[in-house]
């Protein structure tokens, strides 16, 4: 950065536009001292427009981020007289940047103390700002106590407003106030149906609908969006196709797709690869490639969300080449293979009954990409080896990944001891009953479900020829809270029941 005169004035003090536009720059180039030091020296020409820069400057570092928003935070409270709304907002925007709700509420006794608590000339832009950064925040309780004031003070919200609100309500889960907010915003602004405020207030209702699963209902919405001329975004659009993709509409979902063209809007990323991991989930690996082509030639760089999704979809039709050239095209593109990229490749081999070509994964691919398997990767090459019939691998993977510092879970006592019932194993099923106790009470958790548990100790009931310690197993695990029966032995007959044939 090049040097400044510090401390000089030179031919007189700099006007107010010439001093944010320095301080802009200094900004920009990192150099936040200077931008401070020009405060001092230009001290008659600082006004609110000059202290919101150094909110919106702030960079993207959280850490740097939350010192700088102190520090601007101490500049101003040494020029709380020159505070405008303008600048109210910028601070309360930048609250929602931290999500940080001990510096929203600092911000909030500062302008208490400064006479700033909600006065009735405040704008709707200010009291929109004020209820973002109260969802952004996670304080929704405080965000529906202020709109009860605002109307209580006769404000009569506009609909950037309202939309701001049904946001945090949708947000937080509370989807019938927010239907409730969204229909008396509609009452209220029939005549601005086509602004963007209504607009944003659609797009969260449609939002709302599909975590609720009902896609149906989102997709009316959406229809009456395109009956009243509301503005339809991208972002709209987006979440419909999800919806669409969950439910397995991809029929609907591609007409969605031929939609944004009759909007004019360009599909995004997110458009891409809702469409290519749905189509995948269905099976249809054809038209996600297809999909995917179409998003390169668009310019639009595939994310690792995108390549797992085909690499998902080349494992499920069981294409170990396919896979195998969308690990190279992810390595191209600068997406480093991850854990679940492993998953998927060690899926895929225990499939096709190649071991030695899921060993080489847990093998090559953490050192190569720099990571370390996680539980997922080991429980899912332990299931490989159990649908393999090789339970000894499967034990023994158990042991190596102790050693690596990763702790089986609820999955992998699953995976292990479906293995070792499908084996018929019951000295290898009591020993995993008693570990995933012992290591459960050690960590204050349950690391077994119900009915694995239950279906454990009836497997050993019926192979079992010596005594193993069913019973005090069926106590002690009564004790640790799991909710499971004695189990039914073998019949009068002595024929083990599982061994019968069906006519």
């Amino acid at each position: 950065m090049r040097k400044r005169s510090r401390g000089s004035r030179g031919g007189g003090a700099r006007s107010k536009e010439s001093l944010v536009a320095l301080m802009g720059e200094a900004l920009a180039q990192g150099d936040r001292d200077y931008a401070y030091q020009l405060l001092d020296i230009e001290g008659d020409a600082v006004d609110a427009r000059s202290l919101s820069v150094f909110f919106q400057a702030a960079p993207c570092g959280a850490t740097t981020r939350t010192a700088d928003f102190d520090r601007a935070m101490e500049v101003v409270s040494r020029h709380w007289k020159k505070m405008d709304e303008g600048l109210v907002n910028v601070m309360l925007e930048a609250c929602v940047g931290l999500r940080d709700s001990q510096r929203l509420n600092q911000v909030l006794s500062f302008l208490k103390r400064c006479n700033w608590e909600l006065p009735p000339s405040w704008s709707n832009s200010s009291y929109s700002a004020l209820i973002k950064a109260l969802g952004s925040t996670q304080q929704m309780h405080k965000a529906q106590e202020l709109w009860q004031k605002i109307q209580q003070q006769g404000i009569v919200p506009n609909e950037h407003m309202f939309a701001q609100m049904i946001d945090v309500l949708v947000t937080g889960r509370k989807f019938q106030d927010a239907l409730k907010l969204f229909q008396e915003m509609q009452q209220i602004h029939t005549c601005r149906i086509r602004s963007s405020g209504v607009a944003m207030a659609y797009a969260m209702i449609v939002k709302g609908y599909t975590q609720q699963k009902d896609a149906a209902s989102a997709l009316r919405l959406y229809e009456e969006m395109k009956a009243k001329g509301v503005q339809v975004g991208v972002v709209v659009l987006n979440t419909l196709i999800d919806a669409c993709c969950r439910t397995g509409d991809l029929a609907k979902a591609s007409c969605l797709l031929d939609d944004m063209a009759d909007f004019e809007l360009c599909p995004d990323l997110i458009t891409y690869s809702t469409l290519i991991k749905g189509h995948c989930a269905k099976g249809d690996l054809d038209k996600a490639l297809e999909l995917f082509g179409a998003m390169r030639r668009r310019g639009i760089k595939p994310d690792a969300i995108v390549f797992n999704s085909l690499l998902d979809g080349g494992a499920r039709k069981e294409l170990p080449m396919l896979c195998e050239q969308v690990v190279n095209d992810m390595i191209a593109a600068g997406v480093p293979p991850s854990n679940y990229s492993a998953s998927i490749l060690i899926k895929l081999y225990g499939r096709i009954s190649d071991l030695d070509a899921a060993f080489k994964v847990l093998e090559e691919m953490p050192r190569k990409f720099g990571f370390r398997p996680n539980a997922a990767v080991y429980t899912t090459l332990m299931s490989s080896c159990t649908w393999n019939g090789r339970m000894d691998l499967a034990l023994a993977l158990k042991n190596r990944m102790i050693q690596d510092g990763q702790l089986p879970d609820e999955k992998t006592y699953s995976t292990l001891l479906r293995g070792a019932m499908r084996s018929g194993q019951s000295e290898q099923i009591a020993a995993l009953l008693w570990e995933a106790l012992e290591q459960g009470e050690a960590r204050r958790c349950q690391l077994l479900a119900d009915d694995v548990a239950q279906n454990a100790l009836q497997s050993m009931s019926r192979r079992a020829s010596s005594n193993l310690g069913a019973e005090e197993l069926l106590q002690r695990l009564r004790a640790a809270g799991y909710e499971v029966r004695r189990p039914q032995g073998k019949t009068s007959h002595g024929h083990d029941r599982s061994r019968r044939t069906k006519c």
